[in-house]
């Protein structure tokens, strides 16, 4: 088959004010009926070097196509072989192309563009053409996951291709209920979202909330979640998550399970689950596949983990500062040798070290490769020793930060910055008013986590309001076959997850 293609090589004449904006909902008019003005409608809005098109000899077909958009290897081996037997049987267009749809409209013709549909032209269709597609598919493999990670379990985690994950969450969960709700948000971007529920459990409420909210949301650009999230959730003015994000497709099952609500957009390895809880955070991907003690033991040493990282640096500010006397007096006596020689007050001390580590995290987290390794290294053995030989600070301190990093990560990623920025309130209250101080401050902490809420489901729930039989099942899970009732935390639909008799 031979045909003439030709690239955009001409750039239309613009002043020199800036081009007007191509907002597709202003162009739901008609397409032509000839081929030619088809080409040149599409041409007058995409002003790019990506569109392609192509016309056959005669006139008489052709298509179209954004080049960095369509899997150029299944275009030529099942597009154009076709195209020939097309142009001389253009009704038959559903056999030859059955993945394709018809479009009438220079909107629609512009969206399956961009979409990465190659548009087939012919005369025989009048105002119409045929949108048949053929992404481009190239995407990171399915790796194990990174941040939730998981040793005696499933190791597939979410990738940045919407459909993939959703085939993931699927294969986990073939439940006729689940729903899923594709939307694309976004004048510009037009960034695919779903929103994904079992229907018989998940409240109805909620997901109408959500739908309701993300209908408004009339914004040019949507890329990561957080963005997507403040609309759903409001605006977050605290280091406690109010959604939970999620990476295994098998943790995101069981969320649903639990009448939770997943959001998830194209291009963001996680799922996002609302509603949410405090305790909801210290449940590892690791816990789910034990049995009854390990959960149990596991979510203790989180909970203790992330006290620790919260009050360590400033109980240890107020027992060598304000409440000394409460200390041993052979326990008083070393941590006053220790701290001999120390140029500065204790509370400045303690600052500047956390502060350090709080450097050294974000070092360890964010620099890539090897270097984030080796940075850990330097930062928490070299310069920690070199600190403390130097008498800028004291052996003390050095464990009491230590012991705080480690803690807040033993806790979980995404509450750890939770204990790394309210140390801080703590530590200023303890260094002036000790004992008192650290009351007054978690006095004041309880009251912000007791305030929160999201989608209405406090988010202290189940310790308060106390629902006991909620906290009996995190905490000492009861024998499977006897759990009859799904958690009463976050209000399911459908509360019975077996049959049997509830009382017993």
């Amino acid at each position: 088959m031979n045909r003439q293609t030709h690239k955009q090589n001409e750039r239309f004449k613009q002043s020199e004010a800036s081009a007007p904006t191509v907002n597709t909902d202003h162009y739901n008019i008609p397409l032509s009926s000839d081929i030619q003005q088809q080409i040149q409608q599409i041409q007058e809005l995409l002003q790019t070097d990506e569109l392609q098109w192509a016309i056959e000899e005669d006139g008489i077909s052709g298509c179209m196509y954004m080049d960095t958009f369509i899997d150029d290897q299944a275009f030529q081996q099942d597009i154009v072989p076709r195209l020939g037997r097309w142009e001389h049987h253009s009704n038959e267009w559903e056999k030859l192309f059955p993945s394709g749809s018809a479009v009438s409209k220079v909107s629609d013709m512009l969206q399956r563009l961009l979409h990465g549909d190659v548009i087939l032209l012919h005369e025989a269709l009048g105002g119409s053409a045929i949108a048949v597609p053929v992404p481009f598919q190239k995407g990171r493999a399915i790796e194990p996951p990174k941040v939730e990670r998981v040793i005696l379990g499933p190791q597939e985690a979410y990738v940045e291709d919407l459909r993939v994950n959703l085939g993931l969450l699927r294969k986990r969960l073939r439940d006729p209920n689940m729903v899923v709700r594709y939307y694309e948000i976004g004048q510009r971007t037009k960034t695919a979202t779903c929103l994904v529920y079992i229907n018989d459990i998940a409240r109805e409420e909620w997901v109408q909330e959500i739908q309701n909210k993300i209908a408004q949301i009339d914004i040019d650009s949507i890329l990561i979640l957080k963005d997507l999230m403040e609309f759903i959730n409001g605006r977050n003015l605290t280091p406690f998550p109010m959604y939970e994000k999620s990476e295994l497709p098998s943790r995101s099952a069981l969320y649903l399970q639990k009448g939770r609500i997943g959001i998830m957009i194209d291009g963001t390895p996680f799922m996002a689950f609302l509603p949410t809880n405090l305790l909801t955070s210290f449940i590892g991907g690791e816990a789910v596949i034990h049995g009854t003690i390990i959960p149990l033991f596991v979510r203790i040493i989180r909970i203790i983990a992330f006290i620790i990282a919260l009050y360590a640096p400033a109980v240890y500010l107020a027992l060598v500062t304000v409440d000394s006397s409460v200390l041993p007096t052979a326990f008083a006596i070393s941590i006053a040798q220790d701290q001999r020689g120390i140029p500065y007050l204790s509370l400045f001390e303690t600052l500047m070290m956390m502060l350090v580590m709080d450097l050294l995290n974000e070092g360890m987290t964010y620099v890539p490769g090897n270097v984030g390794s080796a940075l850990n290294v330097v930062g928490s053995l070299i310069i920690g020793q070199a600190a403390a030989q130097a008498g800028l600070t004291s052996k003390f301190m050095i464990i009491i930060a230590s012991i705080s990093a480690v803690g807040a990560y033993i806790a979980s990623y995404q509450i750890s910055y939770a204990a790394r920025l309210w140390k801080y309130p703590l530590i200023l209250a303890a260094g002036f008013f000790g004992f008192y101080g650290i009351t007054v401050v978690s006095v004041l902490l309880l009251g912000h986590l007791a305030g929160r809420k999201s989608l209405g489901v406090p988010y202290m729930k189940p310790l308060s309001p106390l629902v006991f039989r909620d906290i009996r099942g995190t905490f000492f899970p009861p024998d499977l076959r006897k759990v009859i009732l799904r958690e009463e935390t976050f209000k399911p639909g459908n509360k019975t997850r077996q049959k049997g008799d509830p009382n017993s």
